[in-house]
């Protein structure tokens, strides 16, 4: 991973944490939904063209 990464990463877990002091469903969705956009930039954004052989 690299810095980018990281630090949203970061950011989504902060955010996870803060919500489940106020909402423990709230903030069950969110990181469900956090995972899987996570997920799609990891796949989607960050993905180098195979290699040729």
């Amino acid at each position: 991973m690299n810095n980018r990464l990281d630090e949203l990463t970061c950011a989504a877990t902060f955010v996870i944490l803060a919500t489940a002091l106020i909402d423990p469903y709230l903030s069950a969705a969110l990181a469900l939904v956090l995972l899987v956009g996570f997920a799609l930039y990891s796949v989607f954004w960050t993905r180098k063209p195979p290699i040729q052989h």
